[in-house]
């Protein structure tokens, strides 16, 4: 999984550059404190702020995609970015101002375990209430993940948690299981753009017999494919229950995944977004929708919607389907993992 390996640290400086050419950053210095001979420390407060400016812009989806992996185990997307828009950006926050930072041992109350190493960094934060100024004291605690980046937490208690769980995560539809998958891969992808302020319009999904002719291509038993020009994923019945049977039901929502993910990207581009060129070469595009489809995975996982097992199948169909334009198996299964361990991030968006 070499590709996955360095994306978290270049994602991240390519954010921070982006935001400096911008202009967001232009002030820094006078905002930060000065930085202390520890570099953890430098990097911890840097993070903060960062996280501050993503607040203050309203990337609430980018905001999420840095979590620690601890917190994005049990906390799903919509309840934290939910309560972000309905509870945090009215308030009208303008980015933090750090203070300080400080080494600890810390017990985050949602799981009850314990990281001896968090860096906990104190700031300021100016607030727009109903056009009433406010100022914050407060501090975030962040602790770093496997590959040394700060992640931080969403959630101070287990009740709170699920409160937001319950307010804001929709509950599973019902249905046929190619159905339910169509409702849900696509009410991900729908709560995703509409979070981030991005005109969204849902794909049609033919499932056809035998053969079908679209105005992308006539195919005759093909298994399952996105025609951009109309809009529509196609899915052979006969290969979805075989699919199902042979591998399991989730191998066969990580292709339909992987179709969505497509059609996101055709989105994204009528929505003027570009991503990084995390993916290269001439499986680039392939490698992005399945990096996508990691993404919906993981969101799939912490809703509690996978059996033991399903992920498995998500590796083996990932593996299984490479080749040609499509990238080799390992290929495919590195970038269906980025997107599953740092979400549309390990993709190289920022949303």
């Amino acid at each position: 999984m070499e590709l996955r390996r360095g994306i978290a640290r270049v994602l991240l400086t390519t954010l921070l550059l982006a935001i400096v050419a911008a202009g967001t950053l232009a002030h820094s210095p006078s905002r930060v404190a000065a930085a202390p001979r520890s570099a953890a420390s430098d990097d911890a407060k840097q993070t903060a702020y960062l996280l501050s400016v993503l607040e203050s812009d309203g990337s609430f989806n980018a905001l999420y995609d840095l979590i620690h992996p601890d917190a994005r185990s049990v906390i799903p997307r919509d309840a934290a970015v939910g309560w972000y828009l309905e509870q945090f950006a009215p308030r009208g926050a303008s980015p933090a101002v750090v203070t300080g930072v400080r080494f600890v041992s810390w017990r985050w109350a949602v799981t009850g375990k314990v990281y001896p190493d968090t860096a906990e960094v104190s700031y300021v934060q100016e607030f727009w209430d109903d056009g009433a100024e406010t100022i914050e004291e407060d501090v975030v605690r962040l602790v770093q993940d496997d590959q040394g980046m700060w992640r931080w937490f969403f959630g101070r208690n287990r009740a709170f948690v699920e409160e937001m769980i319950d307010a804001y995560v929709e509950p599973l539809p019902a249905g046929t299981l190619l159905a339910t998958a169509v409702e849900d891969v696509g009410g991900f992808w729908r709560n995703v753009f509409g979070q981030s302020g991005l005109a969204y319009q849902a794909p049609d999904v033919v499932v056809f017999r035998t053969a079908i002719d679209s105005i992308c291509e006539g195919i005759g038993g093909g298994p399952a494919f996105y025609c951009g020009f109309n809009d529509t994923i196609y899915v052979d019945e006969d290969w979805y229950v075989a699919t199902a049977d042979e591998i399991g039901d989730f191998a066969w929502v990580t292709i339909l995944a992987h179709e969505w993910g497509h059609h996101a990207q055709d989105q994204l581009a009528d929505n003027d977004m570009e991503g990084s060129s995390v993916f290269r070469g001439v499986a680039a595009v392939e490698l992005e929708a399945d990096c996508l489809a990691g993404v919906y995975a993981q969101d799939a996982e912490v809703r509690g919607l996978l059996a033991t097992g399903d992920l498995d199948e998500a590796v083996t169909i990932s593996n299984l389907a490479g080749g040609g334009t499509h990238g080799t198996g390992d290929e495919r299964l590195s970038a269906f993992m980025a997107g599953y361990l740092d979400g549309l991030y390990g993709c190289g968006l920022t949303l």
